[in-house]
């Protein structure tokens, strides 16, 4: 009868356990995907968080969550692809019991997102006073922006704008390096509304993170950005 009822029990724990190694992964998913829904404004988000034993669970310890979102928002830009990958991450079990996830402290966030072409040129369009019918084309090499633009009100001229993208502290901006009509390089004539265009504020990312880069890829801007101190 005793042992038995040792059987039952040892039954019965590792029942629990095995519950609740599915149970606390899953509640943890399910509110980072909430935190991170709110601060990229998206509602397909998918987090993925590492096999872990229960001992690491209890003491609010994981170690890596991989987070993706499709159609995110990254100030008034919309994002085509986002990654978040945390590492070494450790949260406070009573929060986590209580339907919050925050947290305590993050080893490692790296950060990457993209923004296409075709989004820029959307943005540009309707973000930039003056510029209309704007087509933007990203290559390794450079940014150009064709359009349509107004002097005054009362000149309306086909231009070019050749740049790169440049990141100060948590901004994003277009600089121009060449203004060109029909071709031929011509002095500033829009002033600084043309000079540089800021693209995003980046400051809402989650995690703490900084942008470290911006590259230029073909068709699209490559955004990486993380919470290392160097």
């Amino acid at each position: 009868m005793i042992e038995r009822f040792i059987i039952l029990v040892l039954l019965l724990a590792i029942g629990a356990a095995a519950s609740i190694q599915y149970w606390l992964p899953s509640a943890i998913s399910a509110q980072l995907v909430q935190v991170i829904s709110r601060k990229v404004d998206s509602d397909n988000v998918k987090v993925n968080i590492e096999q872990v034993s229960i001992p690491q669970l209890f003491s609010g310890k994981i170690k890596k969550v991989t987070l993706t979102a499709q159609n995110a928002k990254l100030d008034k830009l919309i994002v085509s692809d986002f990654q978040d990958r945390l590492q070494e991450v450790e949260f406070d079990i009573a929060t986590v019991l209580a339907g919050r996830v925050e947290p305590k402290n993050i080893g490692d966030a790296v950060i990457k997102l993209a923004i296409t072409q075709e989004e820029l040129s959307r943005y540009v369009n309707e973000s930039v006073k003056g510029i209309k019918n704007a087509t933007v084309t990203i290559t390794p090499e450079k940014i150009r922006i064709k359009c349509n633009f107004s002097v005054g009100g009362l000149l309306n001229v086909e231009v070019a704008l050749d740049g790169k993208v440049a990141a100060d502290k948590q901004k994003i901006r277009f600089v121009t390096e060449r203004f060109s009509l029909n071709n031929t390089s011509v002095g500033n004539i829009g002033g600084s509304a043309l000079t540089q265009i800021p693209l995003a504020n980046v400051e809402e990312l989650p995690f703490g993170v900084k942008v470290r880069e911006v590259n230029m890829e073909q068709g699209k801007l490559v955004v990486e950005a993380d919470n290392h101190s160097n």
